[in-house]
């Protein structure tokens, strides 16, 4: 098993724990530090006695929390996210389609490449490190990133590219921008 795959049971194993397993595969795709728990969402949904057939607006939805406990109690929503990250992770995280086999395996092929091209770059200091174009190093915030876990994410999110899948893809980008960027475990950061 590659660094990345093992970074991904291991991110996976410490949601587990925080959270209940069942939250794992609707909410474990990307975790924002300003979100409210789940169960917080169960709790209203069982107070207000909503049921199959009634509809939640959530008109700030951020990363989908209400969405997605809303889907899985059969209840109707509607969400407005104004931030196209968390707009892009909602949707994500409504998406049920893949086949969790199959993405793993996908994103096993995917880490594979990612890390070979991590160790390639990395072992030829003669080789510039990647890094982002001007306009968009302008919206960091000053020193927010090290250019090395930097690097390591742009050849990561190519690597994804490099073997774009619209089944699996989406929701490998989703999850690599929550190791990449939140969690520092991760063996994308020195």
């Amino acid at each position: 098993m590659t660094h990345v795959s093992t970074q991904l049971v291991n991110w996976n194993k410490s949601f587990a724990e925080s959270d209940s397993k069942d939250d794992l595969a609707a909410h474990g795709w990307y975790r924002f530090v300003l979100s409210y728990p789940p169960h917080l969402v169960r709790e209203y949904i069982e107070r207000f006695g909503l049921r199959k057939g009634d509809t939640v607006i959530d008109p700030f939805c951020g990363t989908g929390t209400t969405l997605v406990e809303c889907k899985k109690h059969f209840i109707g929503s509607i969400g407005v996210e104004a931030i196209p990250l968390s707009h892009f992770v909602s949707s994500v995280k409504l998406d049920w389609s893949p086949d969790p086999e199959e993405l793993m395996l996908h994103a096993s092929r995917v880490a594979k490449t990612a890390e070979a091209n991590i160790t390639r770059s990395l072992g030829f200091r003669t080789t510039a490190l990647r890094t982002l174009p001007p306009e968009s190093v302008s919206l960091l915030i000053k020193d927010s990133i090290s250019p090395v876990p930097l690097h390591k994410s742009l050849i990561l999110f190519d690597a994804i590219l490099t073997h774009w899948n619209t089944d699996f893809s989406r929701h490998e980008t989703c999850f690599c921008k929550s190791a990449c960027i939140l969690n520092r475990k991760s063996t994308l950061w020195p």
